[in-house]
């Protein structure tokens, strides 16, 4: 009688899709998981782009090793399985305590401003809405908003959010104070003192003394506020944000939101461009 060899297990670093009822949480050396709702939603909409480090089991299971929050979402989002790397050697506490501080310190996040330039590249080059980029994201709408607004900042600024030197609260903080005196409301006392070091977002085609309310309406259009957001702002009805669209549309002859912004960005009447196709066309700019 023949007896058929077990197949060989696959070699470390082989992918694999492991069910998730096999797999169990391991030490984790950092801590708290937190809420990984978004993270689920990430999962459900996208799928997952890195897979967890598992160790085999004697009884047929797998240790978790490396990527809790991803299987505690993966779990949230009642996903099937995971993709895996299975390492087939033992791996001592010290080792996996090592590892996963090695993996923490490397870990580069995405740059503000690199954040803020894919998402309007998203928006206004791809035509998707905030709330569609949210769901793919795994985020909350109101995150996409703020992070594509940065784009509005001097030159100067984004510079300093990228090095480092000023962080994304001090950023949306500039954003909204300009945007209070765009709208003709006074900023508070503690705002003034910001005000005085920061500069109007609206390009060279600004009225003297004030921003005209097309101009307003693409700055605000171009950090993604819908139509009921701009009504909200400006304290008018829906109809009459409707009737402004389609005057701005006629004076910068686009087709939709997404179009007008980008024609903004190539007139001048926007600053901080987020990709080379918006770039302000010296031969059109005013």
């Amino acid at each position: 009688m023949t007896v058929l060899a077990s197949p060989p297990a696959p070699p470390d670093h082989a992918l694999q899709r492991i069910p998730l009822d096999l797999i169990e949480p391991g030490p984790n050396d950092r801590g708290e998981l937190a809420d990984v709702a978004e993270l689920a939603a990430s999962l459900a909409a996208v799928g997952q782009l890195m897979p967890v480090l598992l160790e085999p089991l004697p009884d047929g299971r797998y240790q978790l090793l490396d990527g809790h929050r991803r299987h505690a979402a993966a779990n949230l989002a009642n996903l099937p399985d995971l993709m895996a790397v299975v390492r087939h050697r033992d791996e001592s506490p010290i080792r996996r305590t090592v590892r996963q501080l090695t993996i923490q310190t490397h870990a580069q996040p995405f740059n503000p401003m690199a954040e803020a330039r894919a998402l309007h590249r998203l928006m206004f080059g791809e035509n998707m809405s905030r709330e569609a980029i949210a769901h793919l994201l795994g985020r909350n709408p109101a995150w996409v908003r703020d992070r594509i607004s940065l784009v509005h900042l001097t030159p100067g600024e984004q510079r300093d959010v990228e090095a480092g030197r000023m962080s994304v609260r001090e950023a949306l903080f500039r954003l909204q104070n300009r945007r209070a005196m765009r709208e003709g409301r006074a900023p508070t006392q503690e705002k003034r003192t910001a005000a005085k070091a920061t500069t109007r977002s609206a390009g060279p085609g600004a009225a003297q003394g004030g921003t005209s309310r097309r101009e307003q309406i693409v700055v605000l259009l171009a950090d993604g506020a819908t139509t009921d957001e701009i009504a909200a702002a400006f304290e008018v009805a829906r109809s009459t944000v409707k009737t402004h669209l389609q005057d701005l549309y006629e004076h910068l002859g686009a087709r939709n939101a997404a179009h007008a912004v980008h024609l903004a960005y190539q007139r001048g009447l926007l600053r901080g461009p987020a990709c080379a196709s918006c770039a302000p066309d010296k031969a059109t700019a005013r």
